[in-house]
């Protein structure tokens, strides 16, 4: 059986712009609208294996632009540190320490 990895979910919403329509119809009905293979089999007029195959290679181009881009996981990044700050700020923390958390945000960007 074909897994679902909901992981990807996070990366479709990113890069699904990459993906050629037929991919980005396919994951989009698998992951987004619960369609199971059978269904999108009979919804493209292709095979179940045609379909696993798209999403398939869907899901790996969606991980190989994260690697390349790194987007996902600076915005996971970059969200951790804000939440720091904020404790931060709130419990009356030093400068130096709230500097080095901005220092931290700024470095994702560079």
């Amino acid at each position: 059986m074909f897994e679902k990895d909901l992981s990807l979910c996070v990366l479709f919403d990113k890069y699904a712009q990459l993906l050629s329509d037929k991919k980005r119809e396919a994951f989009d009905l698998y992951y987004n609208n619960d369609f199971s293979l059978a269904e999108i089999s009979e919804h493209t007029g292709t095979s179940r294996q045609a379909v696993r195959d798209l999403l398939a290679h869907a899901a790996d181009e969606l991980r190989s632009a994260e690697a390349a881009m790194l987007l996902c996981e600076k915005r996971r990044k970059l969200s951790e540190l804000l939440d720091k700050a904020r404790i931060s700020i709130s419990s009356g923390c030093s400068t130096s320490e709230i500097c080095a958390l901005l220092d931290a945000i700024s470095e994702l960007y560079e």
